[in-house]
């Protein structure tokens, strides 16, 4: 199983995670797009970026999941792939966690597939989705939601997503107030969990807070979560 993290900027950053993530599936492959941090008006498109982005001689359907449900076992079973895409963070979670999707993304991520998960979408998987309040131009809780618990399938970590360095210090006070370590993926940022160790595969480095500080983890190098 593979998990991709994007930052949430342009794809182009992207390219050698996206050429390592089509290689890893089987052929032919169908995959599923989640799309419920963004407005439905933005449906259509997000749907055709996947397509021009992924589709080929691998990936030969791309499927968009419309209405927040459950995924029934024959789905599970048919996608290789879940692409989980960006916008509001807080939407998002509760318009999986409400429907019962959130607990079929759960099961997804246990059945040895892959998961692409872009800026609220990577935070979803998080321990801890109030990240998603740091920064610049933070996510809006207009659901006042009283759960910020993520999916936390890279226990114990958060995510970032959008990750400048004068955030640090609101990052490191995160990690002491939440308990939990954060992996800060800038725009350019690119990153692959996969057999226990997290891989930098953007063109911008990644972020690690931990109880220790701060470590840099430039493109190409690897760092254990084991």
């Amino acid at each position: 199983m593979g998990i991709f993290l994007t930052g949430g900027g342009e794809q182009e950053y992207f390219s050698e995670l996206d050429q390592y993530f089509i290689s890893q599936l089987p052929a032919p492959a169908s995959a599923l797009v989640i799309p419920f941090a963004a407005d439905e008006e933005d449906f259509d498109d997000i749907k055709e970026r996947i397509e021009e982005t992924f589709k080929g001689p691998y990936l030969t359907e791309v499927d968009i999941l419309t209405t927040a449900r459950p995924l029934t076992d024959e789905e599970l079973d048919r996608y290789s792939a879940i692409f989980i895409e960006g916008g509001n963070t807080f939407q998002l979670i509760q318009s999986t966690r409400e429907s019962g999707l959130l607990n079929s993304i759960k099961k997804f991520s246990g059945l040895n597939k892959q998961i692409y998960a872009d800026s609220a979408g990577a935070i979803l998987l998080g321990a801890n989705i109030e990240t998603a309040f740091l920064g610049d131009d933070p996510d809006e809780d207009f659901l006042q939601l009283q759960n910020y618990n993520g999916l936390d399938i890279l226990n114990p970590w958060s995510i970032h997503a959008h990750y400048d360095p004068a955030e640090d210090e609101h990052l490191t006070e995160f990690v002491y107030d939440k308990a939990n370590p954060i992996i800060a993926i800038p725009e350019e940022g690119g990153l692959l969990f996969e057999g226990g160790s997290l891989f930098s595969m953007g063109q911008a480095p990644i972020s690690l807070f931990t109880f220790s500080g701060k470590e840099i983890l430039s493109p190409g190098d690897r760092f254990s979560l084991l």
